[in-house]
């Protein structure tokens, strides 16, 4: 009796080991604490009393998203 071997295509075997590698990668890598950044909150209406700054988590970037950095001098 003949038994079939399927033979992977070199496509195949570099996408699985891209994989595995990125699996023991995340399994491996430890969670860094989430950045922070200083925010202007305006509280309410009105002067400088309704003015805030405050220590905020930077936000992530997700799929439609851009994140626009602003520096002051």
């Amino acid at each position: 009796m003949v038994e079939a071997v399927e033979e992977k295509k070199p496509e195949q075997q570099t996408e699985e080991k891209k994989e595995a590698v990125k699996a023991e990668s995340t399994e491996k890598t430890p969670e860094e604490p989430p950045k922070e950044m200083r925010s202007v909150v305006l509280t309410s209406f009105g002067g400088l009393k309704s003015v805030k700054i405050l220590k905020k988590p930077e936000p992530t970037l997700g799929p439609d998203d851009v994140i626009i950095r602003v520096k002051a001098w």
